[in-house]
């Protein structure tokens, strides 16, 4: 950092432009009057007729309190303090509070490097305008510290890692990249999803509303790490470890097991995306949590779901309906999160079993009419079979993607018609159940209407693909020909079903490239429209996704790598002449992405 102002700074704190002078007396005037986009407009205008001004990109950032705006001002001008100001309420409202403590801290260094003492005594002896500047420097900075250690108490230490997904899809919000009206097609973005599964607030949209979010996963893995196993009585004179889990009981949220599960089924990457260290401090509070919503909600103990189902069918006249939807609920609510554990430690087997659990009790749940009808919030509603289902399907998927060859120990392979099964089931529940009031709660209709149906159609492709390859092993050409048709027409179905920036949605339509290069022969047309579709959506897809565990495999990565390269090989040849969209390509070398006969 230079020890002087640079020259073609200097003296830059006036408006030069007599356009951009009338311009920002404007803007200033509806900016008082509360109409910060019409003030949003005239700086940008007064910006066009003096780009070089610090005072109009950081009054723009005020209005907009976008980061580029903020950033373009202390870049124009690094010791102008009230660009450091604004770059600093910003971070705030985007609850990045270290990195908004750090720019209040510039802000006053700035009046420092002008002469202005450090000390705080000295503030009286000062120039009144720099003593103003100070004092707010200094309520701002301390504002940003309350609501730092305010947010630490509610959610515990902030991330560091700003490329979480959740954290991206955040400051897309607050940068206005994505809408958040009630207008499905403007709301069509993965970033909604994710940021109602796991860290969620109040947003305003259009209509002058407030969409209530729920602060599931967040909240309950803030509540979960709160769980504690204490003794009955603090008096009994034993001291050291807890060992004998028979003499003690536990203390925390009955609701937290819902919060976690529910988060889970609105988007299941929030327990993968967790960093190691979260990850363990929650898996070491579940047995805890467990035992306590199980003897709080008097629920079976068993992880048996015909015992389970047993238990309840003597629970009801017990405990009545009511009591017993509740103890039902607790044990739907372990296996999605006994399965999203396993999923975690990719032991996909595991994972199966446990959402089949869930599924088998919510189902007899769905049959009984003694329980009562579930309302639509409620974990054991019909619509929630759907959810159990697409991480059912996806978890067969991921388990199909194991390379296992060569493996001595390697396991049976999965019954296949077993899951189509199940991916027919979605689509018939979808002929018959409407989302009802809840059609506008996009991230709920998404969840449980949307992606199920994309998972059970990229289940068709998988299933299709690998009999597809077994028919080209054995050298029936009209059946590898049909089951790539109807493969490629699978994959392509599950990329409608799935927000255009979400990895699934690139992932579906790289399964169906694997299909069209690995398969018979295709036309060069087909072949090279869903390449194009299949780049855009990469790109779409890695603003927000690209730091997920499945964008960060090699296996991703040669697809993405290998399609890419065949793109342009064939639309050079098009090009040249040498092909037309007419013309037939045979099968390259498959580079796989799914089950293998």
């Amino acid at each position: 950092m230079t020890s002087s102002i640079p020259s073609r700074f200097a003296r830059r704190h006036e408006i030069e432009s007599p356009t951009a002078a009338e311009l920002k007396a404007e803007a200033d005037a509806v900016y008082k009057g509360g109409d910060y986009t019409a003030a949003y407009a005239k700086y940008s205008r007064a910006i066009s007729k003096d780009e070089k001004n610090p005072i109009l990109y950081s009054n723009r950032a005020a209005c907009s309190m976008m980061l580029k705006q903020a950033y373009q001002a202390v870049d124009l001008d690094e010791w102008f303090g009230r660009a450091w100001a604004r770059l600093a309420t910003a971070r705030s409202e985007l609850e990045e509070y270290e990195a908004s403590i750090a720019a209040w801290d510039n802000a006053l260094a700035s009046l420092r490097r002008l002469g202005v003492p450090h000390e705080e005594r000295a503030i009286p002896a000062l120039n009144s305008k720099f003593a103003l500047e100070w004092a707010e420097y200094i309520r701002g900075r301390m504002q940003a510290e309350h609501r730092h250690q305010m947010h630490q108490a509610a959610h515990g230490p902030v991330r560091n890692d700003k490329s979480m997904p959740w954290e991206i899809s955040r400051r897309m919000f607050a940068r206005g990249e994505v809408d958040s009206s009630l207008d499905l097609d403007k709301r069509h973005s993965s970033a909604h999803a994710i940021r109602r599964a796991y860290q969620v607030k109040f947003q305003p949209t259009i209509l002058g509303l407030l969409l209530k979010s729920r602060q599931e996963f967040s909240k309950g893995l803030a509540q979960l790490k709160t769980t504690r196993r204490i003794r009955p009585s603090a008096n009994d004179g034993i001291r050291g470890p807890i060992t004998d889990p028979t003499s003690t009981t536990a203390q925390g949220h009955a609701d937290t097991l819902d919060r976690l599960a529910k988060g889970i089924l609105y988007d299941s990457r929030v327990y993968q995306c967790l960093s190691n260290q979260e990850g363990k401090e929650a898996l070491d509070n579940f047995p805890t949590q467990f035992m306590m919503e199980t003897i709080h909600f008097k629920a079976c103990k068993s992880m048996d779901p015909d015992e389970i189902i047993s238990y309840a069918q003597e629970g009801l006249q017990r405990l009545g309906s009511a009591a017993t939807r509740l103890s039902l609920a607790v044990k739907v609510r372990e296996f999605i999160l006994f399965g999203r554990g396993a999923y975690r430690v990719r032991d996909f087997r595991k994972a199966i079993e446990c959402y089949e659990g869930a599924l088998k009790v919510l189902r007899w749940v769905k049959q009984e009419s003694a329980l009562g009808a579930p309302d639509r919030d409620e974990i054991l509603h019909p619509a929630f079979i759907r959810g159990v289902q697409a991480l059912l399907l996806d978890s067969f998927m991921r388990d199909e993607d194991i390379d296992r060859e060569g493996d001595a120990n390697k396991p049976e392979p999965l019954d296949a018609d077993r899951f189509m099964k199940e991916a027919e089931d979605v689509f018939a529940q979808l002929e018959t159940d409407e989302p009802g009031h809840k059609i506008h709660d996009l991230p709920y209709v998404f969840a449980l209407y949307c992606n199920p149906r994309g998972y059970a159609y990229m289940t068709k492709c998988y299933i299709y693909k690998a009999r597809m390859f077994h028919f080209m092993k054995i050298g029936d050409a009209l059946g590898s020909f049909e089951q790539s048709a109807y493969g490629a027409k699978a994959g392509t179905d599950a990329a409608i079903w799935f927000h255009p920036d979400d990895e699934m949605h690139a992932w579906s339509l790289k399964c169906t490239l694997d299909i069209l290069l690995g398969g018979p022969p295709r036309l060069v047309g087909d072949v090279l429209d869903v390449m194009a579709k299949a780049r855009e959506s990469t790109e779409k897809m890695r603003k927000i996704w690209y730091n997920s565990e499945m964008a960060q495999t090699k296996q991703y990565h040669v697809l993405i790598k290998h399609s890419y390269a065949k793109e342009k090989e064939y639309s050079e040849k098009v090009k040249s002449g040498e092909w037309t969209m007419e013309t037939m390509i045979y099968h390259d070398a498959p580079v796989r992405c799914g089950p293998v006969v």
